[in-house]
């Protein structure tokens, strides 16, 4: 991974499965992703969260969470020392699903 580049990784299977995805696809760099969110950090009904259900997942929710600030800008700053927000504008989306990203900001 990049210095530049914030990554983080936010699935839909449980927490007890995300550490082997998550050591399989990204081995020693792992440490350096910015967040592993799981299955419990989408917020499902009791109902719904062991079952295999549609889910969706809110991009706003890591963009405020995360301590970076969703902008409203997509120009990003001309001074070098100012930070650069999270938005749509700066997200690179990857899914094994067509349905999901075409959902706009709620993925």
């Amino acid at each position: 991974m990049h210095a530049w580049l914030d990554t983080m990784v936010w699935s839909s299977v449980q927490p007890h499965s995300i550490a082997d995805m998550v050591n399989r696809c990204f081995g020693y760099t792992q440490h350096e992703l910015l967040a592993v969110w799981a299955r419990d950090t989408l917020s499902l009904k009791d109902k719904d969260y062991n079952r295999k259900t549609q889910t969706t997942k809110n991009l706003s929710k890591p963009w405020s969470e995360l301590r970076i600030t969703p902008s409203s800008s997509c120009s990003p700053s001309s001074d070098p020392n100012t930070p650069q927000f999270h938005s749509a504008c700066t997200t690179l989306l990857m899914d094994d699903s067509p349905l999901k990203p075409s959902q706009k900001s709620v993925y």
